[in-house]
């Protein structure tokens, strides 16, 4: 992961590379309990 720049007026202003950590939550899957993520469970929901 890179880091990338907000454009100031004639400032030099790199940001932090941070690192993005996926929502996990516990959910029911065919019965089991597994980690998923929030954007895979409102996935599951619609189908």
């Amino acid at each position: 992961m890179g880091g990338f720049y907000v454009k100031l007026r004639g400032k030099f202003n790199p940001t932090k590379k941070v690192r993005r950590y996926p929502n996990l939550q516990w959910t029911r899957v065919d019965g089991k309990r597994t980690l998923a993520c929030a954007k895979c469970i409102k996935a599951q929901a619609r189908v």
